[in-house]
């Protein structure tokens, strides 16, 4: 009997010994939906002689999206009560991020949660099986993915300051289904699994019984090539870990940035590559191949104009000069005109989520003198104003000293300005203007801005 087949406390233990390190001293953390694979997964888990009931805890979802939900969740918590479990539930409202779709917000959702639960020695525990991979395989070959996305599920991850295991992903639901049946175990049956609008369900009753007429052993080729899969993007990512260490990046504010030229160096395949493992190094979901032929044409291949920018779900890419900057979709309000306030324990205010505050220093910000002395305003650019530098013979237009800085066009606006009466004063976290400018040894105030 195949490996696939088989599956009970002891193979369990097995593989999580051998394939995954596990150790007495893990806290252990189970999803748990409560349907046929979690509910063997954790019952399974509970009988290993070696696992302390106490270190592990089910982490139940409650999404709302069925109108049995809420008794769901009654029964998982009294079914980890008879098992001697810890029980954890959570209400999650997805249609907050419902841009995903209904399974894409979901899963979000409870993997933002799951996260949370997890330190250095915390691990998440989930009941994917084999199943499950040649799924995701297929859908993924369906909606015309690349090998990253036919590499499938990986069996192992980080997640937050843990890690995410999936030990049965090379077992068979059936097996899962002959253990649970062997115990008696009840569970429960989500009709969101027979609903022919999900893709996955397609996939699972129609299309895989159809193949497997023909190829019986199906699961296992699909397994085996989803490994191959995996090497081959391993070898893509380690090719542009070293091509990113080529290129020129910086990160400045909410903004990520590559260098133009260090990116024309390279063949248009290892471009492209590097293009993708930039996207996941900076925390944002690949692009999908037209939209990276789209980025790569016309923001590198093509002269793009000075406003060129490209947008999808989640994220901005903008050129400007020689750089491509990378970040999450902006929003473009104008900063407000607000008195600033001296009397406050923490002098400080909060313009567009980001917090602006004075520091005491010296040699650098606005005199002290002048700070204490006169009302100051905040505000941002109308336009036409000028900044007589230190050191400098005469004013300079504002548009000018940006130009020379280098700052983008799009971050001009959001950069506050400080005025003494109705005269520029400074340039929130780049310039302080004459006369105001605070000497050398001379007490100052400093203003910084920050992300909450």
């Amino acid at each position: 009997m195949s490996n696939t087949q088989v599956f009970d406390s002891e193979r369990l233990a097995e593989i999580l010994i051998a394939d995954f390190g596990f150790k007495d001293n893990f806290e252990v953390y189970v999803a748990y939906s409560g349907g046929l694979d979690s509910t063997a997964l954790l019952h399974a888990l509970v009988r290993i002689k070696d696992v302390n009931q106490e270190q592990v805890t089910a982490l139940h979802v409650n999404h709302h999206l069925h109108e049995n939900s809420s008794l769901w969740e009654a029964e998982c918590r009294q079914r980890c009560q008879a098992w001697g479990v810890r029980f954890l539930s959570h209400q999650l409202d997805v249609s907050s991020v419902a841009k995903l779709g209904v399974e894409g917000a979901a899963r979000e959702a409870r993997y933002n949660w799951f996260s949370q639960h997890l330190d250095e020695n915390g691990v998440l525990i989930t009941a994917h099986h084999l199943n499950d991979q040649v799924e995701t395989i297929l859908a993924n070959l369906f909606r015309g993915s690349g090998v990253h996305g036919l590499k499938g599920i990986a069996r192992k991850r980080k997640l937050g300051r843990g890690q995410l295991w999936r030990p049965v992903l090379k077992i068979k639901q059936s097996a899962m289904h002959d253990y649970a049946a062997a115990h008696q175990l009840q569970w429960i049956e989500d009709p969101a699994n027979k609903d022919p609008r999900y893709t996955r369900n397609i996939i699972r009753h129609k299309i895989v019984p159809l193949i497997k007429e023909t190829w019986p052993g199906v699961e296992h080729t699909i397994s085996r090539g989803a490994e191959n899969w995996q090497d081959a993007a391993l070898l893509l990512d380690a090719l542009a870990e070293q091509d990113l260490e080529t290129c020129a990046q910086y990160r400045r504010s909410t903004f990520f940035a590559l260098s133009v030229p260090d990116l024309h160096a390279l063949s248009g395949l290892r471009c492209r590559n590097v293009l993708l493992f930039w996207f996941k190094k900076c925390g944002f979901e690949p692009p999908s191949r037209r939209h990276l032929n789209t980025l790569y044409e016309s923001m590198l291949r093509n002269k793009p104009t000075a406003t060129a920018v490209l947008t999808w779900a989640g994220v901005e890419i903008r050129r400007y000069r020689e750089w491509l900057y990378l970040s999450p979709p902006m929003v473009r309000n104008p900063i407000p005109q607000v008195a600033w306030d001296k009397t406050a324990s923490i002098p400080g205010v909060l313009i567009n989520g980001r917090q602006l505050s004075a520091i005491a220093t010296t040699g650098r910000g606005i005199k002290k003198e002048v700070y204490d002395q006169h009302a100051l305003t905040i505000r941002g650019r109308l336009g036409g104003e000028r900044c007589w530098l230190p050191g400098h013979a005469q004013h300079h237009k504002l548009k000018k000293l940006f130009q020379k800085r280098g700052i983008p066009p799009w971050e001009r606006d959001q950069i506050p300005l400080v005025y003494v009466g109705d005269e520029l004063a400074a340039v929130v976290g780049l310039w302080y203007c004459q006369p105001f400018a605070a000497e050398e040894g001379e007490p100052g105030m400093e203003f910084r801005l920050a992300d909450l």
